[in-house]
């Protein structure tokens, strides 16, 4: 059987209106981004989560309590916080100011601090895009969603589908996601989006994933958490519960390549 995965990105945070880099940068929600997680409570709140993860960083910490504490399951499912789920650190840049110039060079000497778009790029002492696939199967694909989807074989549907949350932020989220698909055979890929990137704050993915052949299984052999698997992308970016919210600004649209950027929408 396969495991229903909502990725869900946080609420709108003080410092996503900012120009500033804000990986690590521990922002609270302000007004706005608790509404936008209030509304995504009520909207998920009969999904019977079996389990939720979340990035310890309090705009997504925040948004995955919202969700917590809004699910009308019994008993309320496990709420795991990990710093697996945490956004891209950005190393020297982070709380700097963003330079919107792709002809300026970075010189972290100068504070100066460009959009960097190769995969390989990074500000000093932080992470590159392929720095943060690799920590999202080390750090959460492979310790934490790996044992759930392994255990899960065999299962039929209905009433024991199993269901997790992981609440994070755009650009984790956008990695963990491939990292995940890139996890189904090569030849099988067709279907898939190019990427997962540009999630609106509170949107979600969901995903439906599951072990390749698990049908020729025993059920008995030891968990590979290098299993190669099935996926079926159910939703992309659903953020219809902000709809509730009675005001013109409940998803404002991204106006800066910065806030795009961190969306994962320019990954």
């Amino acid at each position: 059987m396969t495991v229903t995965i909502y990725f869900i990105r946080h609420g709108q945070s003080e410092d996503n209106l900012r120009p500033v880099w804000a990986g690590w940068k521990d922002a609270p929600l302000p007004d706005l981004g608790q509404r936008q997680a209030a509304a995504l409570g009520a909207a998920l709140s009969t999904t019977p989560f079996d389990a939720i993860f979340a990035s310890d960083l309090k705009r997504a910490h925040s948004t995955a309590r919202a969700v917590f504490d809004a699910t009308k399951s019994y008993p309320k499912p496990p709420f795991t916080v990990t710093q697996g789920l945490r956004e891209q650190y950005f190393g020297v840049a982070e709380g700097h100011a963003w330079v919107d110039s792709p002809s300026v060079p970075l010189d972290a000497s100068k504070n100066i601090f460009p959009i960097l778009y190769g995969r390989d790029e990074k500000f000093p002492e932080g992470e590159s895009l392929n720095d943060l696939r690799a920590r999202t199967v080390r750090e959460v694909l492979e310790p934490l969603l790996m044992p759930i989807i392994w255990a899960s074989r065999g299962k039929k549907g209905g009433d024991e589908e199993v269901r997790v949350a992981c609440t994070s932020h755009g650009l984790c989220i956008s990695e963990l996601c491939a990292a995940i698909v890139s996890r189904v055979p090569e030849g099988e890929r067709g279907n898939y989006p190019v990427t997962f990137a540009g999630l609106a704050n509170t949107a979600w993915h969901c995903l439906r994933v599951g072990v390749k052949g698990e049908d020729t299984m025993s059920g008995d052999e030891k968990l590979d958490v290098n299993a190669p698997l099935t996926v079926e992308v159910v939703k992309l970016n659903d953020y219809a519960h902000l709809h509730t919210i009675a005001t013109a600004d409940a998803q404002p649209v991204e106006t800066s390549k910065l806030r795009e950027h961190l969306s994962g929408k320019s990954a």
